[in-house]
């Protein structure tokens, strides 16, 4: 990322800024974008839906659990 991107409140509609998002990336394995944020305990409950603002306009992004890696290597790798 070229800066921290702000994450907005998704859940409860007030649109105030809560967080920033610090890092981000594409997973081949999940083919899906991830990223972690720091925000309140409060807002990283698993469910919860966040905004990023990002330069090219808002993006909606839901909080997951850990962990996102295969540490037992129990997930095959695609060939």
């Amino acid at each position: 990322l070229e800066d921290f991107w702000p994450v907005v409140d998704g859940d409860q509609g007030t649109g105030e800024t809560i967080g920033r998002l610090v890092s981000a990336s594409h997973s081949p394995r999940l083919e899906v974008n991830m990223g972690f944020a720091w925000v309140p305990a409060g807002s990283a409950v698993e469910g919860t839906r966040i905004e990023i603002t990002s330069p090219d306009g808002p993006m909606t992004a839901t909080v997951t659990s850990l962990p996102f890696l295969d540490p037992k290597k129990e997930i095959p790798a695609k060939s």
